[in-house]
Formats: structure tokens, sequence, C-alpha cells
């Protein structure tokens, strides 16, 4: 089943996105972000009028590699497209979003240096109180910031979890593309052992109810998003 934002919602969650984001003028904020990605990223396919919007950390690896799979006739190509550019209103968005503290430690920023950082108080301290400054890093910039100026109340959300192979696999052959097998949805992200200490210290720190809640305020705009959406489900 397909469910969509309740405009009301909408109204309210893009108020707080205007208060605790920097946007400009233009219908598209910008990029909030220093790194590589490129604004607006997106592929499109014309024929079914949907487009997926690229949010790094956001099993993104994952759906462009299902998406290539499809096949190559018109109806199953994805093109690379851009958002900001390209005349996309009056198609689908497909927005995939995940807990954000399950993906900033996906990433886990400063590693393997925040192993020592979170032994030392005076350390963490003031790496807390300038915790805003991991945004520049597109992997961990805000989930709302790669989707400022897309139509949300027409967007098809999905979320990162579990079941998430099971549901967008659904979604596919309800919209009548090839029955394929989905890709594996193994991590293919670094898991050494020191991975694996780095990733602790963040949980460590980010435990702590007074860093928690500077995470929770960084990030306000993601678990607002995510509250108010509802997630295709089968």
């Amino acid at each position: 089943m397909v469910t969509r934002i309740p405009t009301h919602h909408l109204v309210l969650l893009h108020c707080t996105m205007k208060n605790n984001i920097m946007q400009n003028s233009n219908k598209f904020g910008g990029p909030s972000w220093t790194s590589s990605h490129i604004y607006g990223d997106c592929s499109v396919n014309y024929k079914r009028s949907l487009y997926y919007v690229n949010i790094p950390k956001c099993a993104s690896t994952w759906v462009k590699e299902y998406l290539s799979l499809l096949g190559t006739t018109t109806c199953d190509t994805w093109l690379g497209a851009n958002f900001t550019q390209d005349a996309l209103d009056s198609l689908t968005p497909l927005i995939f979003l995940r807990d954000p503290l399950k993906r900033f430690l996906s990433h886990c920023p400063l590693n393997p240096g925040i192993i020592n950082i979170s032994n030392n108080k005076w350390q963490t301290e003031y790496l807390m109180n300038q915790f805003e400054d991991l945004l520049h890093d597109e992997h961990t910039s805000r989930q709302t910031d790669f989707c400022q100026g897309v139509d949300l109340t027409n967007a098809v959300f999905f979320y990162c979890d579990d079941s998430l192979s099971i549901n967008f696999s659904h979604y596919l052959k309800s919209h009548n593309f090839p029955d394929i097998p989905a890709p594996s949805m193994a991590n293919v992200g670094p898991g050494d052992q020191v991975m694996q200490q780095a990733k602790q210290s963040w949980k460590d720190i980010l435990s702590k109810p007074e860093y928690a809640k500077i995470f929770k305020q960084v990030y306000q705009n993601d678990f607002d998003l995510i509250e108010k959406a509802q997630f295709y489900r089968i």
C-alpha cells in the first residue's frame, strides 16, 4: 500500500525545517555538506513516473544496484538525473530513511581517533560542543538536507530496517517491474576490530543524556520526518 504524509503534518514539518536548516531563497537549499556528493542526485524512470532520491548511508548502494538489475527495456531503465535541474515535479519521489543514530554509527566519523577521545572527558566535551561540524560530511549530514525542495506530500517512503528488501521488492512488483531476486543486503562497510571499537566509543558517548540531547537537537529534522512519514509496508 502507498501512504502519504498528512498535509497538516507536512506544514508543521516544513516550519521546523525552515527554522533548523539554513536555506536560501531558492526552492532547493543547496548542499549543507562540503564533500563530494552532488546535491539533487537521483535516478529517474520516466516511463513509470518515478525517481529515487539518493541519500548516502540509507541503503543507497543497495538501492542503486537493485535498480540497475531491473532490466534494459525502456520501461525498466533508470537514468541518472538531478532533481534541481530536471523537470521531475510530476513524478513520484522514492525516499529511503534510516534511524539517525544507526546511520551515524554506520559511518562512524573520526575513526579511529574517537577511541582515544572518548576516554578523555575534556576532549569529549569539546567534540560534542563542536558536533555540528560533522555535518560537513555527506555521510553524516541530515537526511532531510538531501530532499529539500522535493514534494514530500507526493513521496513514497521506505524505512531502512530488516524488512526493507521485502517492502521495496513488493513495491516494484506492484509497478510491474521484472520480478527478480533482490540483491544481498549484506553490510559492505568496514567491520574490523578497530571499527567496532570506534562504534562502541560513539555509543558510549551518545548514551550520556547531555550528549544524547545534543545529537537529537542536531538531527531533529530527521527525527521529525521519520515520525511523520508513513512508510510503505506490506
